[in-house]
């Protein structure tokens, strides 16, 4: 999950994160889809934007 929080930190202070970041992260932990989708949502609800390359 540590990984997961550096991400979130690092958008909100650029005020977005790239969606490849958003997908290698989770493909490098073990977490389930459940987790990837809270996170999405928790992106959007701090007005982090997901920019797609």
């Amino acid at each position: 999950m540590d990984k997961i929080h550096q991400l979130f930190s690092k958008g909100k202070k650029q005020g977005y994160i790239l969606f490849e970041k958003i997908d290698k992260t989770f493909k490098d932990s073990v977490d389930d889809g459940k987790n990837f989708n809270e996170f999405i949502n928790s992106i959007d609800s701090h007005g982090i934007k997901i920019l797609y390359k």
